[in-house]
């Protein structure tokens, strides 16, 4: 009797509070992929800036 209702209401609590949290991860992860596109049309956007690794003084090659 009343444990079956009381595992029925703790079972419907528990569903919505997993739909909630489910709704906020989705949110993030679109968040978050609405950043990276941000980023990858524009490289020097949200970073700091790096130089080319292909430059001539790292290849040994003397600054002049």
């Amino acid at each position: 009797g009343l444990g079956v209702v009381i595992v029925i209401g703790a079972l419907a609590i528990w569903m919505r509070f997993d739909t909630v949290g489910q709704r906020r991860k989705e949110a993030k992860k679109a968040q978050v992929e609405a950043e990276f596109e941000e980023l990858s049309e524009e490289p020097a956007a949200g970073g700091f800036p790096v130089p080319p690794l292909d430059l001539p003084h790292y290849h040994g090659v003397p600054r002049p």
